[in-house]
């Protein structure tokens, strides 16, 4: 049998013996024992394997398979070369994988991570560069009977809901008790910094990406000539880009970071709706505005007619919520919805002048195997959608 799992540095010895420690069991992995490409088998950071253990003994407490995500650097990405003094770090994928690791380590403490949050079952893992090993891998429970959900795909209003929920878990967690953020990162080790120093300071420039946007989408052209416009007063000077994003949520709030579709596993009931199992890839989780979590949720869960109608409605929920888990004596980071929803909106100006270009760069339907041309108008006119309001709250809350 092969040692490595998926040809990467990471071998069935490690896993078994990671597993053995933390099970305290003497079993062996047998000859049944695989592993394959799950789910397309890649992450944007990882590879990710379903394995099959095939245990000599103790079977009724191992786990009898496992999703093992396995994260290697990636070679065609210069880490060694940083953005200036004074501008946010590029985040490599070693930090990535050892930043989520560090969230499952301590979500077995409740003074650390909400007991209540959906989250897989951990069973064990290794950091990225331990014993000189150029990769790491989290080994967790297999979720089955789950569904992905994708930016070119909606949830509907239940589904929508219940992911507020779970923000609102995290933000309740934070206000009740503010020392148990003591240790986790803060927002510049977020998806907005790291953007930031990948693709504006070292990349082609968020300009230039948002110029190839617009030749996608010449009826937005206006819009995203307004956005060009002010990316270099957003983030040329990234202390005050730091001063505002803290701006818009007064209390420090552990955040999850990359909370969009395809990061919640989703249930499909019988009559169509979409209910959240799990929320997983916790490779961002860090210290800072709740705000752009709710931003990086509802701008891809919801359809561009749902958040049109209900953007209120939704934060008004959200809002609601939260204040009726509250401990007496915490505080609410807004004195009313009104204010977070005055928030949400210059948040969102920044959060979609960061996000919009990259997402159509990357976001590719040419292999979608079914429903192209649906999912393509799912995801135009949720572009247009977030171009359209950017421009509108531009000039809202810096041009008026």
């Amino acid at each position: 049998m092969t040692s490595r799992i998926l040809d990467s540095p990471i071998t069935w010895e490690m896993l078994e013996a990671d597993l053995k420690r933390k099970y305290k069991t003497a079993a062996r992995t047998g000859s049944g024992r695989r592993a394959e490409f799950f789910a397309g088998g890649m992450g944007f950071i990882s590879k990710i394997a379903l394995v099959q253990f095939d245990w000599s003994e103790d079977r009724d407490r191992l786990p009898e398979s496992a999703i093992v995500k396995i994260t290697v650097q990636d070679p065609d990405f210069d880490y060694t070369k940083q953005t200036a003094l004074g501008r946010p770090r590029k985040l490599d994928e070693g930090y990535l994988h050892n930043n989520e690791l560090s969230f499952y380590n301590k979500a077995s403490d409740p003074r650390k991570v909400p007991a209540d949050l959906k989250i897989p079952k951990f069973f064990c893992g290794r950091a990225h560069g331990a014993d000189n090993v150029e990769a790491g891998y989290i080994a967790l429970e297999r979720i089955k009977e789950t569904v992905g959900r994708h930016f070119y795909d909606n949830v509907c209003r239940t589904g929508a809901f219940e992911a507020l929920d779970e923000l609102v878990k995290l933000a309740a967690f934070s206000l009740n008790d503010p020392e148990s953020l003591v240790g986790w990162p803060d927002n510049s080790k977020s998806i907005p910094a790291n953007v930031l120093a990948r693709f504006h300071d070292e990349g082609p420039g968020l300009v230039k990406l948002m110029l190839s946007a617009k030749l996608q989408y010449p009826e937005l052209a206006d819009e995203m000539d307004l956005m060009i416009q002010w990316i270099p007063r957003f983030f040329d000077d990234f202390a005050n880009f730091t001063e505002l994003r803290n701006s818009t949520c007064p209390a420090p709030i552990l955040c999850q970071g990359d909370i969009w579709n395809p990061n919640i596993l989703w249930k499909l009931d019988g009559n169509g709706a979409y209910h959240v199992d799990k929320v997983i890839d916790w490779q961002y989780v860090h210290v800072g505005s709740a705000v752009e979590d709710l931003i990086l949720f509802l701008h891809a869960g919801t359809s561009a007619e749902d958040i049109e109608e209900n953007l209120f409605v939704y934060l008004n929920y959200y809002y609601n919520e939260l204040a009726s888990r509250l401990n007496p004596g915490a505080v609410m980071p807004w004195n009313s919805v009104q204010e977070l929803l005055k928030q949400y909106e210059i948040a969102y100006i920044y959060m979609t002048m960061l996000l919009l270009p990259i997402t159509i760069k990357m976001l590719k339907l040419d292999d979608l195997a079914g429903g192209k041309e649906k999912a393509q108008r799912t995801l135009d006119a949720k572009i247009g959608k977030q171009a359209k309001d950017t421009a509108r709250f531009l000039k809202r809350h810096f041009m008026e």
